[in-house]
């Protein structure tokens, strides 16, 4: 993603490939890559907002996964994957 910026992409065309146009890419946009009723959702929360720094994306707090929270630390080597709790 640095290196899209270093070439000129706009940060808000970054968040576009790594949302909605990675998942019409794998042709799964009718379930993934935006946040609408009847979506999966499959959320990176970060602490810095994308369209504000490249660097956002090294700040991720927390991520729901089909609707469990996890945070940032069950997903480091030595952590078992355990969620934290559910939205649902």
């Amino acid at each position: 993603m640095k290196e899209w910026l270093k070439a000129g992409v706009s940060l808000d065309k970054i968040l576009e490939a790594a949302t909605i146009n990675n998942a019409k890419f794998f042709n799964l946009n009718d379930a993934y890559g935006s946040i609408a009723d009847g979506k999966i959702a499959n959320i990176l929360l970060l602490k810095k907002n994308p369209l504000e720094s490249i660097e956002a994306y090294n700040e991720i707090d927390s991520v729901i996964i089909h609707g469990k929270i996890y945070e940032r630390e069950v997903f480091s080597a030595n952590s078992k994957m355990k969620h934290q709790s559910s939205i649902n």
